[in-house]
């Protein structure tokens, strides 16, 4: 772990989901403020420790 201390008694997590897109159209709504797609050998650069956290998370 990291010696971070946030300043509030709060959790941030950020969450990625892998999946198909099968039919229809994305939409934002009420729970979905912006919608993105990465092509994977496009994705935006991450932090090493983040970039090793998805990657353990998806056993690569």
């Amino acid at each position: 772990m990291t010696p971070y201390k946030p300043k509030y008694p709060l959790y941030i997590y950020k969450m990625f989901f892998l999946y198909d897109f099968e039919s229809g159209e994305p939409a934002i709504n009420i729970e979905i403020s912006d919608i993105g797609f990465f092509e994977l050998s496009k994705l935006p650069k991450l932090s090493k420790r983040a970039v090793f956290s998805v990657c353990a998370g998806f056993g690569v």
